[in-house]
């Protein structure tokens, strides 16, 4: 009987052995899939949106037909970029505030550029509803295509980028309450 017990005993290490291993070899084979992906992100000129990163600089075209390039808009100074789709209820409230803001005079300070996944047709008619103004550019984007670009959780995003293209803050979800803090500020700066 006890024969059985060092048997099955041995067995068992064994087993967590070889499960250890396995499992470690996993590990590296996701870490090299993770770093193949990160490559190939930067050799496509996928911007990754979190703090600290860069981003790649695009053109595009407004609902208004202008063209417009991000290093532009980041080249003045600060930059609210937001990402919104047009079937996203947050994402209204937070186009209304901006619309607000805008018509306020607050965001006299800082450019602001709003990539919104939909129809052009789509965008024009949540724009008019939000009572956005035509000052700020709104880019119609299929939502895979922003999603792949920029790799955003969801909608709304809302990224704070600096003169250099560096992502400050990046905030994912309702976004009005940051919004106030960050207006009211008598220094009226960027978080660091």
């Amino acid at each position: 009987m006890s024969g059985m017990w060092l048997i099955s005993y041995v067995l068992l290490w064994v087993l967590v052995i070889v499960e250890g291993i396995a499992i470690i070899a996993l590990l590296r084979v996701f870490e090299g899939l993770h770093q193949r992906l990160e490559e190939q992100a930067e050799k496509h000129g996928i911007a990754r949106l979190a703090p600290g990163a860069i981003l790649t600089d695009h053109e595009f075209v407004t609902l208004a037909g202008e063209t417009v390039a991000l290093s532009h808009l980041w080249s003045r100074g600060r930059l609210l970029l937001l990402f919104v789709s047009v079937d996203c209820v947050p994402c209204r409230g937070l186009l209304e505030w901006i619309g607000d803001a805008s018509r306020n005079r607050q965001l006299v300070d800082w450019d602001t550029c709003v990539l919104c996944a939909g129809r052009p047709g789509q965008v024009r008619k949540l724009c008019n509803d939000v009572r956005l103004t035509h000052e700020i550019p709104v880019v119609a984007v299929e939502y895979a295509a922003l999603k792949q670009r920029y790799q955003i959780a969801g909608t709304p995003t809302l990224a704070i980028v600096e003169e250099d293209g560096r992502v400050v803050d990046v905030v994912v979800g309702k976004a009005e309450a940051y919004l106030d803090v960050l207006m009211r500020r008598s220094t009226f700066r960027i978080p660091v």
